[in-house]
């Protein structure tokens, strides 16, 4: 368990969703069914977005929250659960939507784990919100792979 602030915390969500935007661009990169690249854009996009969302969110809190010590520890790495993903060597949809619920799970852990540990009520407000968003993002997510799945 290390002592991170609020903002640490923040910039280690948006770079692990900016890691999970390269990894959805290199694998694009290794599979040769046009629809499937074009699911990997899309989860890719949804990382970016996700990215954006976080550096936004975190403009709009105060210094003072952004700022706040606790003690904290994450869990499991982005790089950790990268690695540890199996992917054959012509995966489905559903493989990808696996994959896809499967990391996004890691955000949820991640803020469940500073809404566990935050002890300021402010900052354990924040990472509430953003587990929220967060569980509704995967939901959305999983609706809209479902969606193209059927497409397909």
């Amino acid at each position: 368990m290390t002592t991170q602030t609020t903002r640490d915390i923040l910039d280690q969500a948006r770079y692990f969703h900016h890691q999970l935007q390269t990894f959805y661009e290199a694998l694009k990169g290794k599979i040769e069914q046009p629809k499937l690249q074009l699911i990997l854009d899309y989860l890719a996009q949804h990382e970016e977005r996700m990215e954006q969302a976080l550096d936004q969110y975190e403009e709009g809190i105060a210094a003072k929250v952004a700022d706040t010590w606790f003690k904290f520890s994450a869990g499991v790495s982005m790089e950790d659960a990268i690695r540890a993903i199996e992917i054959r060597p012509e995966p489905t949809l559903d493989d990808l939507m696996v994959i896809a619920i499967q990391l996004e799970n890691h955000f949820v852990t991640l803020y469940r784990n500073a809404v566990d540990q935050a002890v300021a009520p402010a900052v354990k407000e924040i990472f509430e919100r953003l587990l929220n968003e967060t569980m509704r993002e995967r939901m959305k997510l999983s609706r809209d792979l479902v969606d193209m799945h059927d497409l397909m």
